[in-house]
């Protein structure tokens, strides 16, 4: 099916298993899985930084969509534009699926922007991606910048499921990201900022060591903090045991590990 192909390791995780590795810290009502799933599910910073560095294979779009791109008001500033690309529905994918809404690239030497206006992507009735808003990726050396404010689903967060409307996440969220010249394989990253969820706008901040030699389940080290009602943090360890678990607190207690799979 459209889209899914490229996105199967990264759209499961609001279906993840939380296993319990220890049953009597604290009670159970205390662990909200779902929660915790939705959020990082909305974090995920290599499925963000894929979208922003080629949303064409990301989001599996073709030129038969492309478009004039409009007139660019950068074009006059300080960053003359290089590159432009544009797609633009109603148009049909080669794929079959429908584009509506427009998606612009805009590459400068040293940045680039990606602008969706109210785009869709539908395939035999079902939505299967939702965006409107932008990003902003800049690159210094190996250091990557990334700004999100988006809101959206498929492509962000989690699948748009079957309901009408479609479920939906806002992201206000900011990124550092080094070195690239060793990414995916090994790299840090810091994110802060705001999700906006089905029930509760939540802030985060985080940083963790990805060195999948070590560990390919999860960060080697680094924490996230959720500030939802109750405060969830989350402690990386994974070069310790790289069991796909990491240690989980709620408003400062210890509850059961929360297990992931794929997740980061």
């Amino acid at each position: 099916m459209h889209y899914k192909v490229k996105m199967n390791r990264r759209t499961s995780i609001a279906a993840l298993m939380a296993m319990s590795c220890a049953t009597e810290r604290a009670p159970e009502a205390d662990r909200n899985v779902a929660a915790v799933s939705e959020l990082l599910d909305a974090l995920d910073v290599e499925r963000t930084l894929s979208l922003a560095l080629d949303p064409e294979s990301a989001l599996q779009l073709d030129q038969g969509c492309q478009a004039e791109p409009v007139a660019s008001a950068r074009a006059n500033g300080p960053m003359p534009v290089e590159e432009v690309t544009r797609w633009e529905g109603p148009c049909q994918l080669q794929d079959g699926a429908m584009l509506e809404g427009s998606l612009t690239l805009t590459r400068t030497a040293d940045s680039q922007v990606l602008s969706a206006e109210s785009l869709a992507i539908v395939e035999q009735g079902s939505v299967e991606v939702l965006l409107s808003g932008a990003m902003e990726m800049s690159r210094i050396d190996d250091l990557v910048e990334l700004n999100v404010a988006m809101h959206g689903c498929g492509a962000l967060g989690g699948s748009c499921g079957s309901t009408s409307p479609p479920s939906t996440v806002g992201i206000d969220l900011e990124y550092s990201i080094f070195p690239m010249d060793t990414y995916p394989r090994a790299y840090s990253v810091s994110v802060g900022g705001a999700v906006d969820g089905e029930t509760m706008i939540v802030s985060v901040e985080g940083a963790w060591k990805t060195e999948q030699t070590l560990c390919d389940t999860e960060p080697i080290e680094g924490s996230l903090v959720l500030d939802t009602l109750p405060r969830q943090t989350l402690t990386l360890e994974g070069s310790g045991p790289c069991d796909g678990c990491v240690g989980w607190q709620v408003e400062g207690v210890a509850v059961a590990p929360f297990c992931l799979e794929n997740a980061w």
